[in-house]
């Protein structure tokens, strides 16, 4: 998504921090990079920038997505017009988009190869989910599509990477 053009005094930065991990013998610093928002709650567009981990070794930290899609859901659903049937399915969207990285983590600690490929089922499904959930809501005004729209698209590729994990998995 990208920001319309405005004055830096109209954005807001974001920081998200950073993990260190030591997995397998190797001690890893994270970072989970930074957003871009417009002031305007009535007007947010947000855009996540590349994490320094991403943009040197072409790895991105699924975990750390799909915490991104939930949040970025959340920001969507913050701006769309609150009539009878959005607030329904804004229930259910803000619920799967958050079941899809929850899943994921209780996959990663997942004690079998079956309770770990469960799991990712799991994932696939909230994702296909959201995916549904997003394309019922009435957006509103155009911007709110394009957020819609991207949403939907990130929902996909989840999918695709979590039937893509499943397939190599069995």
């Amino acid at each position: 998504m990208q920001c319309s053009k405005q004055s830096a005094s109209d954005l807001r930065f974001e920081f998200f921090g950073f993990l260190a991990l030591f997995d397998r013998g190797l001690f890893r610093i994270l970072i989970f990079g930074f957003r871009i928002c417009a002031l305007d709650r009535s007007q947010i567009k947000t855009r996540t920038l590349k994490t320094m981990n991403e943009s040197r070794t072409g790895q991105y930290d699924l975990e750390d997505r799909t915490f991104i899609f939930a949040k970025d859901v959340r920001a969507f659903v913050k701006q769309i017009p609150k009539t009878l049937a959005n607030i329904e399915d804004i229930k259910q969207v803000v619920r799967a988009s958050g079941s899809v990285g929850a899943n994921y983590i209780e996959a990663n600690e997942s004690l079998s190869k079956k309770d770990f490929l469960n799991r990712i089922k799991i994932c696939r499904k909230e994702a296909k989910e959201c995916r549904y959930w997003l394309r019922l809501i009435d957006a509103g005004d155009d911007s709110g599509e394009k957020f819609r729209e991207d949403l939907v698209r990130e929902a996909t590729e989840l999918t695709s990477i979590f039937g893509a994990i499943l397939r190599k998995s069995e």
